[in-house]
């Protein structure tokens, strides 16, 4: 069985630049981690998106 990896990336809109990545192998901890983002305030010219390999 092979592990999935969970990853939360921080993604400025205009140029589509990755500016952060976290990878984690707990559901949890990067739902955690991509709320807590969601809720900061100076990240409206970003978008937070988690996904799963």
């Amino acid at each position: 069985m092979m592990n999935k990896k969970y990853i939360v990336e921080v993604i400025e809109r205009k140029t589509k630049e990755v500016i952060k990545h976290f990878e984690f192998d707990n559901y949890r901890k990067a739902d955690r981690v991509e709320e807590g983002l969601l809720r900061q305030s100076n990240l409206e010219k970003f978008d937070v998106v988690m996904r799963c390999e």
